[in-house]
């Protein structure tokens, strides 16, 4: 990830659970939670004014999987490499899991999602329109 700029950090752990709009498949329901969930955060960023550089996650294995289908750049990074806060807001989110409630309770390794603001905007922009006019200031 280029190391410039003002970054946007997102953190969005229930949406590994989905949005519960398809019980036939639970996948779908968890595609369209982040997809609703970067729409969402589209729509703050159209509020806000802001430019920023880069939309940027840290996260475990399954969510990384997921935001690799929404256009962002996955790379393992080390756990030494990551402060205690973001470690523990991903192990958070893992805990939401299916496989953790199966009692698969190894999270695995940490990745870094990343993509560029304008990219993200692109994807997501075209929900802040109508998502940015119910949102009261």
């Amino acid at each position: 990830m280029p190391d410039e700029g003002v970054v946007i950090e997102i953190h969005m752990p229930k949406a590994v659970k989905g949005n519960g709009n398809n019980n036939d498949n639970k996948y779908a329901g968890v595609l369209g939670a982040f997809s609703e969930s970067f729409g969402q955060i589209a729509s703050e960023a159209v509020r806000w004014g802001s430019e920023f550089h880069s939309v940027v996650a840290v996260t475990h294995g399954i969510a990384s999987r997921t935001s690799r289908r929404f256009g962002f750049a996955v790379k393992k990074v080390s756990k030494r490499h990551v402060d205690s806060v973001r470690l523990k807001r991903a192990r958070k989110g893992y805990k939401l899991t299916t496989r953790y409630q199966k009692g698969e309770k190894k999270m695995g390794p940490i990745f870094a999602c990343y993509q560029s603001f304008e990219n993200f905007m692109q994807k997501f922009g075209g929900q802040a329109d109508f998502a940015a006019l119910d949102v009261p200031s």
